[in-house]
């Protein structure tokens, strides 16, 4: 990655994930404290609305 990107990172700190979604939940999760909420402007790709809506609940 410093060759190309001219970025370098610790390889501890990279982490697998399935996919975008479950990452982004994963770190909406990790972020939000109890009783706190997240404003989302539609149009928003429908995967988003119902995840977020579920962690939130």
């Amino acid at each position: 990655m410093i060759e190309i990107f001219n970025w370098d990172f610790d390889e501890n700190d990279v982490l697998f994930c399935t996919g975008v979604v479950p990452a982004i939940s994963s770190i909406v999760r990790k972020l939000l404290k109890d009783n706190e909420n997240v404003v989302m402007l539609t149009p928003i790709y429908n995967i988003f609305l119902t995840q977020y809506t579920t962690i939130i609940k």
